[in-house]
């Protein structure tokens, strides 16, 4: 494409599309619709009022917004100012958000149409609509270095505090253009912005989508399965990456095949383990083809992807093989190499990693750690916690996690921060949350709690975990016990806990499991 190479910065690339295409969709939702000249004119007004009120270089910039046009917008802009971009759950309690915003020394906070961000006291950007916003210059030259970050998320962390993730601004751009080859995306597709906007793949799905030129499709993720459907017919969207539970409930569904004008032609898949069942029954009706998505955070989005031709009934579908500039390496406890179809640890290096925790450089250096496999000096893996194996073909199996953190509808949790919450309630003794999955693909969480008195009721404690945590994290059960079981070496025993092999406490006890 014209003016471009490979250093060209995420929003350079996005000025050049819309001089190449001004007319072009870039951003549309049930009721708004902006071309690439009309995203460029935008961006480039709320960018120069970002820099007005002090956004450059690794200045943080925290998006409230409940609409993802906006969240699409604004982290467009703050791109263009030179900041740094921290999407906030819109559902979280504002403790939380409060806790990001100081953690991350937020330098602004942009504050979406119809958000009420009382009691969060950062200086604030509300949003006007874009036909109230005046024309403006193209900002002047942001200052931002390659290096330099380009966004912060903040995933569960095991202390009850969570921690911010920081990418820089080429590593975005490199992840951008291996993910837009690797999902063989074109610019005359029109992507299906699914996600909320405070998780990674938002990110990925928004950018990849403006970068290229092509058209971002914005949904309410809360639609059921009919609705989605119906939308992506009327959109016509063609390339779809959905949450693996979300999908599952499609591919079990007998409700697509009313609509046989969908012009889908590829599905991705990502953020938990995906059912062998689903997938068969979206082989064998759907005809649409697959590919399963894998990657935390750390790893800059999405590090590996692999198509789903093959379904292993007992390992599942394969994570794939990395993209860009990354390496994988499965290690055992004293970090050698494991052999084919032995497990061991999933460790992924290259230069897509991450910064580091944000503020945190303990967790930092034990998470991301010295490359012993690398020549290139200052080398770092990152100890993704996934337990794999790798088989004879080369292919990346999911085995389980090493520690206790897992997905819950695609959001990353750390059992151990919600465990911290809920422990921190005067009537709670000792507790231990587990996830149970009843149904493939469907996981719910269940704190087992111990308390020192019986006057505290599972609604109370409920409410508790609620306005610390937001609701993914939130358990849907809690069963009170006389004791945790535990280990022959004293710890905790979860595995027990999952098939409640013990006996619970009196249950006719106020408070009972709910």
């Amino acid at each position: 494409m014209s003016g471009e190479h490979a250093g060209t910065p995420v929003e350079e690339r996005i000025r050049l599309r819309a001089r190449e295409t001004p007319d072009a969709p870039a951003l549309v939702d049930e009721d708004r619709r902006l071309t690439y000249a009309q995203l460029d004119a935008l961006t480039d007004a709320l960018a120069a009022r970002m820099r007005g009120l002090g956004v450059g270089p690794e200045r943080v910039v925290a998006a409230f917004v409940h609409r993802k046009l906006e969240a699409a917008v604004t982290l467009v802009a703050v791109l263009k100012a030179g900041g740094v971009y921290l999407p906030l759950e819109a559902g979280a309690p504002v403790e939380r958000k409060a806790l990001m915003l100081a953690d991350s020394d937020a330098a602004l906070l942009v504050v979406g149409s119809g958000v009420d961000a009382d009691g969060l006291d950062t200086r604030k950007l509300h949003w006007e609509k874009p036909e109230d916003v005046h024309p403006a210059a193209p900002p002047e030259p942001n200052g931002a270095r390659p290096g330099n970050a380009a966004y912060v998320l903040y995933t569960s962390g095991t202390t009850g505090r969570p921690k911010g993730v920081v990418i820089a601004r080429d590593l975005l751009a490199e992840q951008l253009r291996a993910i837009t080859a690797g999902f063989g995306l074109l610019r005359e597709d029109r992507i299906l912005q699914f996600s909320p906007m405070h998780v990674d793949t938002a990110i990925e799905q928004a950018l990849s989508a403006l970068t290229l030129g092509a058209t971002l499709v914005i949904s309410d993720e809360t639609l059921s399965v009919a609705g989605m459907l119906e939308f992506l017919e009327r959109h016509r969207v063609t390339v779809a990456h959905l949450a693996t539970g979300y999908w599952h409930a499609i591919a079990n569904s007998l409700e697509w095949r009313d609509w046989p004008g969908l012009p889908l032609r590829h599905m991705i898949v990502g953020g938990d383990r995906m059912s062998v069942k689903s997938a068969e029954l979206w082989q064998r009706k759907a005809g649409i083809p697959l590919t399963n998505a894998y990657g935390p955070t750390e790893t800059v989005i999405t590090p590996t992807i692999s198509p789903v031709t093959a379904i292993d009934e007992e390992l599942g579908a394969p994570l794939g093989a990395p993209i860009g500039d990354r390496t994988a390496y499965i290690l055992d406890e004293d970090f050698r190499e494991c052999g084919e179809g032995i497990a061991g640890e999933l460790h992924l290096g290259g230069g897509l990693l991450a910064r580091g925790y944000l503020g945190r450089r303990g967790l930092t250096a034990r998470s991301f750690v010295a490359d012993p496999f690398s020549d290139v000096p200052g080398a770092r893996l990152y100890r993704t916690g996934d337990i794999v194996r790798r088989m004879p073909g080369g292919e990346l199996y999911f085995i389980g996690r090493k520690d206790g953190q897992l997905k819950v509808r695609g959001h990353r949790v750390e059992l151990g921060e919600i465990d911290a919450v809920l422990a921190a309630h005067p009537a709670v003794r000792e507790v231990a949350v587990v996830a149970r999955e009843d149904s493939p693909g469907s996981q719910r969480l269940v704190a087992y709690t111990v308390l020192r008195q019986d006057t505290v009721t599972p609604a109370e404690l409920r409410a508790h975990a609620a306005s610390r945590l937001p609701a993914h994290m939130v358990p849907t059960v809690f069963r009170f016990l006389d004791a945790l079981p535990l280990t022959s070496n004293s710890k905790v025993d979860r595995r027990a806990l999952r098939g409640e092999a013990f006996r619970p406490a009196d249950t006719r006890r106020k408070g009972s499991p709910v």
